[in-house]
């Protein structure tokens, strides 16, 4: 999560895990795939802001149609998905 980089842990924290599994299992592809060091995450995490549902669609927009068909998938990964994780659903 966004806050981990910044050693700050809570149960937000595993919701942003919960739906990086999701998003895994649904694409085959985990999130930031694309990007091969670990400072490259935190560059797209803290200073790009970056959402891994949104990069994985403009990306691998084939790989997740199985997300982009069903409404209340795509719904729960943007909630868990939040950059902030104050705007996260509670576990």
């Amino acid at each position: 999560s966004p806050e981990q980089i910044n050693g700050q842990l809570s149960f937000k924290s595993d919701i942003w895990a919960f739906g990086c599994i999701i998003l895994q299992l649904c694409t085959g592809l985990k999130p930031f795939h694309d990007l091969s060091e670990g400072h490259e995450v935190c560059l797209a995490l803290v200073v790009n802001q970056e959402n891994p549902l949104q990069r994985a669609i403009e990306h691998n927009s084939e790989k997740c149609q199985t997300i982009l068909k069903n409404k209340d998938l795509y719904a729960l990964l943007q909630k868990c998905l939040q950059h902030e994780y104050q705007d996260r659903p509670l576990p």
